[in-house]
């Protein structure tokens, strides 16, 4: 059995109840070398093929993926997040945002850059949306998780939020 200190935030996406067979879109896959995928891949074995997209703006990071998991079927796409959102994107069982949220690139605008994505994640996921967030209190990023569980928490009938040590949050949003 896993010590609860060793459970990592790569983990819990996974324990939100992704399976085997469920394909799964990676928004930010490049963040910390791929290590939710690379989580995914432990628990669940092989990859099947069209089943897992990695979207990832940085194309070092798309060629590291690329690398790391040569004999795995992974779809990968070098773009933003925006963009990709954009492109009518076929409809997946998950969509998984990792690492996109922890920066405060929108200033006052990034609580409503974050709510936005989400909402516009779950008209493209048939299960639901997992994604990371870190909270940075500074003069410029002036909200707290309050604010997004109460907004989540109201929009969609199932979530959960789960803290960790480090001041990252995984929020799971079911439908």
């Amino acid at each position: 059995m896993t010590n609860v200190d060793e459970i990592t935030i790569f983990d819990e996406i996974v324990n939100c109840g992704i399976l085997e067979e469920d394909s799964v879109l990676n928004l930010g896959a490049g963040h910390e070398n791929g290590k939710f995928l690379e989580t995914l891949k432990d628990y669940n074995g092989k990859f099947e093929d069209g089943k897992i997209l990695a979207v990832d703006i940085n194309s070092s990071k798309i060629k590291m993926i690329e690398k790391k998991f040569k004999k795995e079927s992974i779809s990968l796409f070098e773009t933003s997040l925006q963009d990709y959102l954009e492109s009518e994107p076929k409809l997946v069982d998950w969509t998984i945002l990792t690492g996109v949220f922890d920066n405060n690139l929108y200033g006052d605008l990034q609580y409503d850059f974050v709510t936005s994505v989400v909402d516009v994640s779950t008209k493209i996921s048939n299960k639901g949306v997992v994604f990371t967030i870190q909270e940075n209190i500074s003069e410029e990023f002036r909200y707290s998780m309050i604010y997004f569980f109460t907004h989540f928490s109201n929009s969609y009938q199932r979530l959960t939020v789960k803290k960790f040590n480090d001041g990252n949050y995984v929020f799971c949003i079911f439908k």
